[in-house]
């Protein structure tokens, strides 16, 4: 990602005891942006509401998201959005804190047009399945 906010502000540095860094304790939603716009938002949040729910994590503010993805889009057009959702800082061990303070991170890269190839392109039908867990797996 090139241009990143944690809880809101950006250049925040994130603690190395962030559950999800130690732990993997979290959850992310990756969303294309074109022409400016966060393609299939809507989508995107409600899948992060039962993500978060699923976790017993806060869920963020759906306009503090937008917020903040709107200031890191800036005037380029296409690109990624990534959003994050740790439990937040917390002790050592799997005992989840009794009043966890969440972070959450947006991050944009944006995208240089493609080249289109001449010649097509290859492509085939993966059998293997993403996630064999239905619990985790979106």
């Amino acid at each position: 990602m090139k241009r990143w906010l944690v809880n809101g502000e950006p250049d925040t540095n994130l603690t190395p005891f962030d559950r999800g860094l130690t732990y993997g304790d979290g959850l992310f939603e990756t969303i294309a942006v074109r022409a400016g716009e966060c393609r299939f938002f809507g989508a995107h949040y409600a899948r992060l509401v039962v993500s978060c729910r699923r976790l017993s994590l806060p869920v963020p503010a759906q306009d503090g998201l937008l917020e903040g993805a709107t200031q890191l889009i800036g005037n380029d057009a296409d690109g990624t959005l990534k959003i994050i959702v740790t439990r937040g800082a917390g002790a050592r061990g799997y005992r989840l804190p009794d009043d966890p303070q969440p972070t959450c991170i947006i991050g944009f890269s944006p995208e240089a047009p493609p080249a289109v190839p001449d010649s097509g392109i290859r492509a085939r039908i993966c059998r293997t399945p993403v996630s064999a867990n239905p619990v985790l797996a979106g």
